[in-house]
């Protein structure tokens, strides 16, 4: 047999080249695979450097706003690796929409584009009037032949011989002193701004068994954050419990940059033990930019009591831990009975007790009942919760504030005279009568009292847009002096055309006379008298009043308009433009 040898060194050559080949191949497929990343990588990295240089260029078009509020936007700004470019669209006088467009370049060309847009808004405060009528713990009553075409609210009687054309609800009555408070602040305790400070408690022991009505709790914002849910709690050795007795809300508008004690109430008025531990807590949506400071007295002064906060009050096993001392607050428990009386309801009423009252629709009482009532009667049904007022005095001292920011002058008079006011300090009493015209640009204080007479009208300015302005009354030093207001005469106070402008005119009066005058065919607006007396009569025809008292006379008729449920107030010309919540887009 013929036995042919092979070349063994080709082989192995065969074999080295076949080898080198495929890791070549290989190489090319790794090398380009590397690329492909890397390049993939460049464009991540420069989309979100544009993202970065187009918020960049939201910032800057806020503060050249704040500059010149007439500032349209700007072209291909040099930032870092890239440009923007800002234009700016005014939607009505008080928003405006910014989109900013932020490129990151490469050798002269555009590696990656990004567009963001978000509105700006200048100094509105949202108050809902839920009401036609709404009085505190003073309550209301009502003479021959006046009328409320709306619903009505008190935390105090109802009474009298007048016709409400909705609803009337008697809230349950209050103390009129808190039952227990704790007012020492040496410290702010931060919460809403992580997780870990998702909600804060403090505990309490009522002096006698009771119903809670309401809380008042020690608070200020930073930024813009949602509303708060307030929460009455019982014990669990020494901790909150997951056992809600009370729950409600606190709404944000209500509280601003400074401290004040800021009013909660509840859904019911649950029934606390004597000398048995409860927890009043506040749970905060999270926003490291927007959140609460509760004030906090850090000696933990407060026998036998404490503050703690958790991440989360309702875990399987909740963690509390200490927040450091003792959290501000106070607890109001209930009161004298309260009842509706005498007065013609075309709706529903709501009370504890109604007495020789006409009720259109159905009855919901606690106890007694000498009514004519053409629908259910509901017997021994728990009564309303009081209501908080819808504006703090925080919010108040605010448009203060705007005001003061606007400059300060002397007491005026204006006879048959046209001006423009606002936002302005008045020191002394202001006058406007004797067919005067006026318009308000922005807050206007008055540290004295008002007068608004014969045939005169007070508007909303133009450039509010659909929003409105406060005219208020209020002498800080002597506020059971000063601070009334009389508007007589055929007088008028109204918006400026707009659908949502309404001036609301507000006294901080607290003595023992009239707030609020309004007589002799006064027409228009919002009437708010948080610690005092309105007094209408004589065909005065307000949409809303919101007083501690109300008192209505003969004719006197209150027109309750739906808009009210969201109007929106502006701190005028002094405001400073601030991006709204929620506004925010990526558009590319």
């Amino acid at each position: 047999m013929k036995i042919v040898k092979l070349n063994k060194s080709g082989q192995i050559i065969l074999f080295a080249m076949v080898f080198m080949t495929i890791l070549l191949m290989l190489s090319g497929v790794l090398i380009s695979l590397s690329g492909l990343h890397s390049s993939a990588e460049r464009h991540t990295v420069a989309g979100a450097g544009a993202l970065t240089i187009a918020e960049a260029g939201l910032d800057k078009a806020i503060y050249q706003l704040n500059l010149d509020p007439n500032f349209s936007g700007e072209s291909s700004v040099a930032l870092g690796d890239g440009n923007f470019s800002t234009v700016i669209s005014t939607l009505d006088p008080n928003r405006k929409q910014i989109v900013s467009t932020g490129k990151v370049t490469y050798q002269n060309g555009v590696v990656a584009e990004r567009i963001v847009s978000v509105i700006a808004s200048i100094d509105l405060t949202v108050v809902n009037f839920q009401f036609g009528v709404q009085a505190g713990y003073g309550g209301f009553s009502m003479e021959n032949n006046s009328r409320i075409n709306g619903n009505v609210f008190a935390n105090a009687n109802i009474s009298g011989s007048g016709v409400i054309t909705g609803d009337a609800s008697v809230a349950a009555g209050s103390a009129a002193a808190p039952d227990q408070s704790w007012q020492v602040n040496n410290a702010d305790f931060l919460f809403g701004n992580t997780s870990a400070r998702d909600d804060a408690a403090q505990s309490f022991i009522p002096s006698a068994n009771n119903i809670i009505t309401k809380v008042k709790v020690y608070l200020k914002k930073i930024g813009n954050p949602g509303n708060l849910t307030v929460r009455i709690v019982t014990d669990n050795n020494g901790q909150p419990s997951k056992t809600v007795l009370a729950s409600g809300s606190i709404s944000a508008s209500t509280i601003t940059g400074s401290y004040a004690f800021i009013e909660g109430a509840f859904s019911d008025n649950p029934t606390l033990f004597g000398g048995q531990k409860y927890w009043l807590m506040l749970s905060s949506p999270i926003n490291s930019s927007n959140y609460y400071s509760w004030g906090l007295d850090n000696t933990d002064g407060f026998a036998s009591n404490t503050g703690k906060y958790s991440t989360n009050w309702n875990a399987s096993t909740p963690v509390w831990n200490a927040a450091g001392g003792d959290f501000n607050f106070q607890t109001i428990m209930g009161g004298t009975l309260t009842s509706l009386a005498g007065v013609t309801v075309n709706g529903t009423v709501r009370a504890p007790a109604i007495t020789g009252c006409t009720i259109g629709a159905n009855a919901y009482y606690q106890t007694t009942n000498t009514c004519s009532v053409a629908g259910t009667i509901y017997p021994s049904s728990t009564p309303p919760a009081p209501q908080v007022m819808p504006i703090s005095q925080a919010q108040i001292t605010d448009w203060e504030q705007a005001a003061v920011a606007g400059g300060t002058i002397g007491g005026l008079t204006l006879d048959s005279q046209s001006a423009t006011l606002g936002p302005v300090k008045i020191n002394g009493n202001l006058t406007i009568q004797n067919n005067s015209t006026v318009w308000l640009a922005g807050p206007v204080w008055v540290v004295g009292n008002i007068l608004l007479a014969n045939n005169s009208v007070i508007r909303g300015s133009v450039g509010l847009g659909n929003s409105g302005t406060v005219l208020i009354a209020d002498d800080t030093v002597s506020s059971t002096v000063k601070g009334k207001i009389t508007i007589s005469n055929n007088t008028s106070v109204e918006g400026n055309g707009n659908p949502n402008s309404y001036i609301m005119v507000i006294s901080n009066y607290a003595g023992t006379g009239t707030a609020i005058k309004l007589e002799n065919n006064a027409s228009g607006t919002i009437f708010y008298a948080p610690n005092g007396t309105i007094n209408v009569e004589n065909n005065a025809t307000p949409i809303q009043l919101t007083a501690n008292l109300i008192h209505l006379e003969n004719n006197a008729v209150i027109n309750y308009q739906t808009g009210l449920q969201s109007a929106n107030f502006s701190s005028g010309p002094g405001g400073s433009w601030a991006f709204q919540a929620g506004s925010y887009a990526i558009v590319k």
